[in-house]
């Protein structure tokens, strides 16, 4: 544990969570560490037990369903492109206009 940098406390339970961030806490103050909890009231005890960030499954599930739901094409490519489903990038699609001459056009000779 000296030489950890980061922790995730993903443990089944969520009391040994908490109780996991708080002795890590003890032993190493400047570790950064990651706390997992379903319930709010979970989130603020990982927090008061020292957890640098606290995560909930239940909205980051739904936010990737949602992603699925609006971008599925987006979704796919960025799966394939990157062996993953990556958190990390944040890529919107853009729907372009018209163009009268497509071919060859410039974005930047363009109104988008």
């Amino acid at each position: 544990m000296s030489s950890a940098r980061a922790l995730v406390a993903a443990l089944n339970e969520h009391v040994s969570n908490v109780c996991l961030t708080r002795t890590a806490r003890v032993l190493k103050p400047d570790l950064a560490v990651h706390g997992d909890a379903d319930d709010p009231a979970t989130l603020l005890k990982l927090e008061r037990a020292g957890a640098n960030v606290q995560v909930s499954q239940t909205p980051v599930a739904g936010q990737r369903v949602a992603r699925e739901i609006m971008r599925p094409r987006l979704t796919e490519t960025v799966a394939c492109s990157t062996g993953a489903q990556s958190e990390e990038l944040d890529i919107e699609e853009v729907t372009l206009p018209q163009l009268r001459r497509p071919a060859g056009a410039l974005l930047g000779g363009t109104s988008v």
